[in-house]
């Protein structure tokens, strides 16, 4: 791929994240609506903060508590909700969640 098209693909994400960040919806309500594929946008949100362009670190207090029925594994980002999850634990993770995009 040449120089132009990164330039331009780029340019290309850019645009959507902004367009995602002024829609007001979650992350994965986004992709589902345009059709896009959830691991990309991540990629491209972390791309785009990676630059520069939106730098934000976020911090979450992580505490090992039984039965909260909610897990998070940050190596490729993945939520896992059980049966009978705290709703409250979950607002709260997606909440810090996102801020980080």
């Amino acid at each position: 791929m040449d120089a132009q098209a990164r330039t331009q693909r780029r340019e290309h994400w850019r645009g959507v994240v902004d367009e995602w960040r002024r829609s007001g919806l979650a992350k994965a309500a986004f992709c589902r609506e345009r059709g896009l594929v959830v691991w990309q946008f991540h990629y491209w949100c972390g791309r785009q903060a990676g630059n520069g362009d939106d730098q934000r670190n976020v911090f979450a207090r992580v505490q090992a508590a039984g039965g909260s029925g909610v897990r998070l594994r940050l190596g490729g980002l993945e939520v896992e909700v059980e049966p009978g999850f705290d709703d409250g634990t979950l607002k709260r993770l997606l909440r810090v969640l996102g801020t980080a995009c």
